[in-house]
């Protein structure tokens, strides 16, 4: 079972079919993963907008004033190539002069759909693993659905992936009683429990509910403290952070918003190993979306 980390973990699907008398000979590593660093990460952003205060069932925006940045960019936003290239991942107004004086702001909430491109490699030196199979890479000729979990592809070049976030749980449905946003993020194990499909299991022949429990952790601090579920009619993600410091606009001059990223780590996989009825071997492995760390500021 993995942690939700930032959105809902996302996996790659695999194409490859094995016969039915394959079976799965191991998971390395079992019940962790390896890290890898992308050179693609893009979301399409939706909205940013600035919160006086937020409801922790739904995630909207509360208080007497939201600001609604606007959005001035066609495309998506790449926060993996702005850590060598030095250059904006998004563009929205330049301008924040609608913001309200004497008005607090203590949350920036950020809507974005549920594709995501990616285009990176991770490595293992495991030797349960041949050596000519041991890089997991991002490949454009795969795709996954809402309702499966995603896999990597067993090659050393990887190509921008286009993936969508599948079904799984937010915190808005594991509040545990929480009315004040301030004791937000939760502080124990919990959410809704969901089983998806893993296509690369099915074709082993493995039974779904011991392989695809899927819950999440919110006990590991992160930088962002409110995610949405994901159900099948759902459309966009939404996430919310708490300001570093809370803002209030007290004179005429219009302050800078800015946020930073760091992708370090920011996927990762685990590998399966497949005996085949020839007694050969084959491999497979899964690609997990991490945490990229987001740090904000208004200036």
């Amino acid at each position: 079972m993995k942690k939700i980390a930032l959105f809902i973990i996302i996996s790659f699907l695999s194409q490859t079919h094995f016969a039915s008398s394959a079976s799965l000979e191991g998971v390395y590593p079992n019940g962790s993963a390896l890290y890898g660093t992308p050179t693609v990460m893009s979301f399409d952003l939706q909205s940013m907008q600035l919160c006086e205060s937020v409801s922790p069932s739904t995630g909207a925006c509360v208080g007497d004033n939201t600001y609604t940045f606007t959005k001035t960019m066609t495309g998506r936003c790449d926060i993996a190539s702005i850590a060598t290239a030095n250059t904006n991942a998004c563009v929205f107004a330049d301008t924040t002069v609608g913001i309200t004086k004497d008005i607090t702001y203590n949350y920036f909430r950020v809507t974005m759909t549920r594709d995501v491109w990616l285009s990176g490699s991770v490595v293992t030196t495991n030797t349960n693993i041949a050596e000519g199979s041991r890089t997991c890479s991002t490949a454009s000729s795969i795709t996954n659905s809402v309702t499966e979990f995603a896999m990597g592809a067993i090659s050393s070049t990887p190509s921008i992936q286009t993936t969508t976030f599948a079904n799984g749980p937010g915190n808005d449905t594991f509040v545990g009683g929480i009315t004040d946003p301030a004791n937000l993020p939760n502080t124990s194990d919990g959410g809704t429990q969901v089983l998806l499909n893993l296509p690369y299991l099915d074709n082993l022949g493995l039974v779904k509910g011991n392989h695809y429990n899927w819950s999440a952790n919110y006990t590991q601090p992160t930088p962002h403290i409110w995610q949405s579920t994901l159900d099948s009619a759902d459309t966009e993600v939404v996430l919310i952070y708490r300001l570093p410091a809370s803002y209030t606009k007290i004179t005429d001059t219009n302050p800078s918003v800015k946020l930073t990223f760091d992708v370090t780590n920011a996927i990762a996989s685990q590998w399966f190993k497949v005996t085949n009825d020839d007694s050969s071997f084959s491999y497979a492995c899964t690609m997990y979306l991490e945490k990229p760390l987001v740090t904000m500021a208004i200036e």
